[in-house]
This record gives structure tokens, sequence and C-alpha cells, in this order.
């Protein structure tokens, strides 16, 4: 962005350096947005060792500009000047390398559309499973972020499109484009704004239960088996701390403690009114902060301290801390090693 308002400006003649150097970066745009989507939509699907192979299109760029980047200013000065008076060029022509006039960006567009849809897929599939195996399911706020996202860089392709299409060189197509591209980022950064749990990870994930559950969650149940197995959950947590394993599921705690899966379920909503989840990385948190001195935590990275006290995911963790504390996990961290006092509880 920096670079095309130099160039529709003028203002590349003062620092001709910076001529070209945006188009290997544009490569990396659709890639790591594409695996950013998949690892939000998708955290249990590793990085396969084969994705450098997606940042490819910008190396083999970077390598095709390279003698330009390495020529002196005087030069890339006179390539801008020339870009300018030839009018046979059109809007973002490159000759500089070996590809022909607007090859490079072609190239560029049908990449970007094709990740374009290669993310809108993974979007669609996961909101259309709901829930994955586990039953996690994506907040809408998470939804409507990848949405946007997604929508943003639609639009700078079909904007690039419009632009390599243009029969004649017009210097206004470079501020529609640069006007595009910086309301885009207003956007997107009023979406964060409204959201900032969105920086810190996923969103919002929690477990839900089957929904043929939900339709006939009442089981008899008297008032008093509710108070006797609330207080035999809680026993339970104090004593054999299930909440360490990171597999733990409500079947699996409501086969410990011997109760049906039901009745479990309505101790812990009616009884104890709190979920499932919010119960367990509740007692994580505790326990990371009770523990945080005599098991060496403080030498840990933050993935390496969620998974010791159970949590799965580096995002799991840090949306928990921020949901129960009001802290960043770095500032909460920070005031288990300053043994300041805190406040970890479950928002009503």
């Amino acid at each position: 962005m920096l670079v095309t308002t130099s160039i529709a400006s003028g203002i590349i003649m003062d620092f001709p350096h910076l001529f070209r150097t945006a188009i290997p970066l544009g490569f990396l745009i659709g890639p790591t947005a594409f695996l950013y989507i998949q690892n939000i939509t998708y955290p249990e699907k590793k990085i396969s060792a084969f994705s450098w192979l997606y940042f490819l299109p910008a190396g083999l760029a970077f390598l095709d500009l390279l003698p330009f980047y390495l020529s002196s200013a005087v030069s890339k000065q006179e390539a801008y000047l020339a870009y300018l008076s030839d009018s046979s060029f059109r809007v973002f022509s490159v000759t500089e390398g070996i590809l022909p006039a607007n090859g490079i960006f072609w190239i560029m567009l049908i990449l970007g559309i094709g990740y374009v849809f290669a993310q809108g897929r993974l979007l669609y599939l996961r909101a259309k499973e709901n829930t994955n195996a586990k039953g996690l399911k994506i907040d809408d706020r998470q939804l409507i972020w990848l949405t946007a996202l997604i929508v943003f860089q639609l639009i700078g392709a079909l904007t690039l499109a419009w632009t390599l299409s243009s029969v004649e060189k017009d210097i206004n197509v470079f501020y529609t484009y640069t006007t595009t591209y910086t309301l885009g980022f207003v956007f997107l950064s009023s979406v964060l704004y409204r959201c900032p749990e969105i920086l810190y990870g996923q969103a919002v994930v929690e477990a839900v239960l089957p929904k043929e559950t939900k339709k006939n969650s009442y089981v008899p149940i008297s008032d008093e088996q509710i108070e006797e197995y609330a207080q035999q959950v809680k026993a339970y947590m104090q004593t054999h701390q299930p909440y360490l394993n990171p597999e733990l599921s409500l079947n699996t705690l409501a086969q410990e403690l011997a109760i049906s899966r039901n009745h479990l379920s309505i101790v812990l909503n009616n009884g104890m009114g709190v979920k499932f989840n919010d119960l367990i990385n509740q007692h994580r948190l505790l326990h990371l902060a009770h523990q945080f001195e005599t098991i060496n935590y403080p030498q840990l990275t933050i993935e390496g301290i969620a998974s010791e006290v159970g949590f799965k995911s580096r995002t799991t963790f840090m949306h928990s801390v921020k949901k129960m504390t009001g802290l960043t996990p770095s500032k909460f961290i920070e005031s288990l090693r300053e043994k300041k006092p805190l406040e970890i509880s479950i928002p009503n």
C-alpha cells in the first residue's frame, strides 16, 4: 500500500529503491491468510511439511526482479519515468523481469482468487459442520472476522482484475486501487476494535451438548441429588485434578464420577451454574496460579505452560485467560511472576 501510494504520487522518485518491492509481498497475502484461516477453523490439523510451497511464487517473483533490485537508484528512477511516459504500458505493468508486461500480476490475480475460494471453502465446511468430533464450534464474532478477511481479499482481487483490464493507463486507477485497500484496512481494523479478543486467539470456543441431548436434557433428579453430586464434583476436582488431562471430556468425567452424562450436565448447568469447559479451564488456571513457583512454570513458554496445566491448544489457553481474568496472557504470566493477587472467575 505504501509503495503503490508512493508510485501514484511520484514520491517514489525520492525513494527509488522502493520501486517494485511490493510485488513479491503481494504473493504472500493469499497463502498467509489461507494458513491462518485453516489454523482457526481446524486447529487440530497440523501444518504440512510441504506448506512452504505456498510461498514459492513469492520467492520466484523476488528472484525474477532481483537484478532490478540490485540496480542503482538512477536506474530505478529511469525505469519509473519510462513507465510513466510509455503510453503502451498498462497500469501496474512490469517489464523489469523476464515475464511479459502484466504477466506477474495476472499470475498474482489467479493465485489470489484461488486462495480466496480455498479460504471460503474452509469456512463454509466449518460453519456447515457447526461442531466437530470434539464438540467445538466457532463463535459468531470469529465467523464475522474470517468472513470479512476473505471478502477483503476478494474485493482486492476484483479491483486488481479491473485495473489489469484497463485499456489505457490512467493514474486515477492507482487512486481507486489505493482507496479500495485503505477502506478495506479501515474495515478490518474496526472489526478487530469491536472484538479485541480475536487478537488473542480463537474468539470463543466452547463445548456443546449434542442436539438430541438438548431436546431431552431433563432427566428426573431431585434437588438433593443435584446438591450431592455438585459436592462430589468439587471434591473430585480437588483430590484427583482431572482437569490436567487434556483429553478430559464430559463423558470421561461422568464415567470417573459414576454419574450419568445427563445427570452431570444438569448438575453443572443447574446446580453449579457453569458450563463444563468453563469449569475445567477455570481449575486449570487456578492450578497454574497456585503451583506457578513450585513446578518451574516461569521457565516455560506460553505453549509449554498451557500444555502443563491441561490445555490442548495455545488459543484456548489465551482465550480462557482473557475471559476469566480480563488480562492478556502476557500480563497474566507477569502478574504470577510478581505474585500479584488475581481473580480467576467465570463471568456471568
